[in-house]
């Protein structure tokens, strides 16, 4: 992948998680099913693009010299992602667990994302 377009998807997912972190913050009182397949349905979207994309990144912020502007622009939204946002959304998860012991189909999703969250993080 072109640093530039890594550059780019990165920036996109900073963006994305920062929509879903505001969406989470509220999961945890949300009992609207319609908002919460909302969340998930985004969560697990961006659980996908985040697969793909980061570990590009992390190669990258190993391997390349970070004199290179494009290649810190990548290491500043990298070290986001994995030291802030990731960790926010495994903690709303978390969260927003207790909430839905009543909704069976909504806690395993939850549960689905939990899981694919915390591995991300520890690949990272």
């Amino acid at each position: 992948m072109h640093l530039n377009e890594l550059a780019s998807l990165i920036r996109t997912l900073v963006d994305d998680y920062e929509k879903l972190i505001d969406q989470g913050k509220i999961l945890k009182s949300l009992h609207d099913k319609e908002q919460v397949d909302s969340f998930i349905s985004e969560a697990s979207k961006l659980l996908d693009s985040s697969t793909r994309i980061l570990p590009e990144a992390k190669l990258v912020v190993s391997t390349h010299s970070l004199g290179d502007a494009i290649v810190k622009h990548i290491s500043v939204y990298y070290r986001m992602l994995k030291l802030i946002s990731i960790r926010y959304i495994v903690d709303l998860l978390e969260e927003a667990l207790p909430v839905y012991q009543g909704m069976p189909e909504v806690l395993s999703e939850l549960q689905r994302l939990l899981a694919g969250f915390k591995k991300l993080e520890d690949t990272l």
